[in-house]
């Protein structure tokens, strides 16, 4: 049930995003009011595939990995500079949704449901790193400006 109900909202996601572009609607309000969607609902699936005993506490890691960029921005400011638009970003996020979405299906076995989590982990890795790096070359313009 809660596989379906995580499709559906996926789905309206989807849908909300592209009326809003069909309707010249988007805001930079609303593309991170949905950002932060997409990241409570990543770490609510999170907590869904540990507490099915899918994979182990470090998928929580999926979940966290926002939070966590937030977190650092506290301490270093550039950090906190908009980042340019991204088809790997969008493209790993996708990712992450939807092998958290298949992990939590019943006929699922727990080791699936870990080799495709570890690799969605290891994307998301690789992806901030090179959103931090890009963000960290550009720390002292961001700086001057």
């Amino acid at each position: 049930m809660y596989g379906i109900l995580a499709l559906v909202a996926l789905i309206l996601d989807g849908v909300d995003g592209a009326i809003a572009r069909a309707t010249n609607s988007q805001t930079e309000f609303g593309a991170r009011f949905d950002m932060e969607l997409d990241a409570t609902f990543l770490l609510g699936l999170c907590v869904a595939v540990v507490a099915l005993d899918k994979a182990g506490l470090w998928v929580l890691a999926l979940g966290l990995m926002r939070y966590g960029f937030l977190i650092a921005g506290c301490f270093w400011r550039w950090l906190n500079h908009p980042l340019p638009e991204s088809f790997r970003r969008k493209t790993i996020c996708v990712w992450q949704i939807v092998s958290l979405m298949v992990a939590i299906l019943p006929p699922i076995s727990p080791v699936f449901a870990s080799l495709a989590l570890a690799t969605a982990l290891i994307l998301l890795i690789c992806s901030f790193y090179v959103d931090i790096y890009w963000l960290f070359q550009r720390r002292t313009a961001h700086a001057t400006a």
